[in-house]
């Protein structure tokens, strides 16, 4: 891609980052006439793509380096080049930087992609977790309704007992696995029907 101002090469760059085929390097020249110079076109350039390298031109002291940084930032995307300069050092800068900027979108990759495998381990353990938890749950139910099976049949296997005793020792066992603080025991008179009560247990 070769423009002579900002508008037709923002629009290629953004068109390409949308697309999944990012320009890895660019080469401005500080000195565009008539249009907006070499920084600000760099500045321009980052807003849209900022992971882009940029070679910026330059043969006259337009700009010392602290304005230069000033104006766009201390980046290490950004290289200086002098004029004038031979073809095999712009071959040499083009290399490097592509190379530099593959590499970059490499790690960032693989960084999504370790990112990714974490989420996806966190949510499996978070699962597994959630899954434990519920049988740790329905097995000390299981095992409290275990319990309370065997008290119940002790109690009814009290010849001694009568059956108010029995009814009464069940039903608090009953308050007790339902964790009820106080039960009371209530049975209708059959002669007057009205409930009397019978038990009381905390």
């Amino acid at each position: 891609l070769s423009a002579k101002s900002y508008d037709p090469a923002g629009t290629a760059l953004a068109q390409a980052r949308a697309a999944g085929r990012p320009y890895a390097l660019a080469f401005v020249d500080i000195r565009m006439p008539p249009g907006e110079d070499g920084v600000e076109t760099t500045r321009q350039i980052w807003a849209v793509d900022p992971e882009i390298q940029i070679v910026l031109c330059t043969a006259y002291a337009d700009y010392s380096w602290d304005e230069m940084i000033a104006r766009i930032g201390n980046s290490d995307r950004l290289v200086i080049l002098k004029k004038p300069f031979d073809n095999v050092e712009v071959l040499q800068l083009a290399n490097a930087l592509t190379e530099k900027w593959s590499l970059l979108q490499q790690t960032r990759k693989k960084m999504g992609d370790l990112e990714q495998l974490v989420a996806q381990r966190t949510r499996h353990l978070q699962e597994a977790n959630a899954a434990l938890e519920i049988e740790i749950a329905q097995r000390k139910r299981r095992e409290e309704h275990l319990a309370l099976q065997s008290d119940v049949t002790c109690i009814l296997a009290d010849s001694n007992a009568t059956t108010a005793e029995v009814i009464t020792r069940i039903l608090q066992l009953i308050c007790q696995e339902l964790h009820w603080d106080t039960g009371a025991l209530w049975i209708l008179d059959q002669h007057s029907k009205i409930l009397k009560w019978s038990a009381m247990w905390h």
